[in-house]
C-alpha cells in the first residue's frame, strides 16, 4: 500500500502522484480524465504524424512525439497530453531531465473529440 509522505496541494501535485500511462489532463488546475481515443481519431493521428515526422526527420529539425505524452505549462497550472508535438532542434531544452516537456512545443495538434468544448476552449 503506498501512503503520502505529502498533502498534495494542488490538482497538479495530484497528476504528479497517478501511475504512469493514467488517460487525463489538468487544465488551470482542474483534473479531467478522459477514455481512450475512437479509432478515427487515432487513424487520423496515425497519418499525421507518419507525414509530419518523415518531413522532421529528412531534415533533422526537431523532434516529433504522439500522445500520450505529458506537457507541463506550470505557470498555468496545467499538464496537458496533446496529440502531437513537434520541438524544434533550438528549443530541445524544454525536453528536462524528469522525461516531460516542461513550456510551449513550437508545434501542437488536438485532433477534436466528442468533447469539442473542452478541446476548442479548455486546452487552447
Amino acid at each position: 500500500m503506498n501512503t503520502l509522505q505529502t498533502i498534495p496541494s494542488s490538482a497538479l501535485d495530484v497528476f504528479r502522484m497517478l501511475p504512469e500511462g493514467t488517460r487525463c489532463e489538468v487544465l488551470n488546475n482542474t483534473l479531467y480524465m478522459s477514455p481512450s481515443p475512437f479509432f478515427n481519431h487515432q487513424q487520423v493521428l496515425n497519418q499525421l504524424n507518419l507525414r509530419i515526422a518523415t518531413h522532421v526527420e529528412e531534415y533533422r529539425l526537431g523532434i516529433v512525439v504522439i500522445a500520450p505524452f505529458d506537457v507541463y505549462l506550470e505557470e498555468q497550472m496545467s499538464a496537458v497530453q496533446p496529440d502531437l508535438i513537434f520541438i524544434k532542434n533550438k528549443n530541445k531544452k524544454i525536453i528536462k531531465d524528469d522525461g516531460y516537456v516542461h513550456g510551449a512545443p513550437d508545434l501542437i495538434i488536438e485532433i477534436l473529440s466528442k468533447d469539442e468544448n473542452r478541446d476548442r476552449k479548455l486546452k487552447k
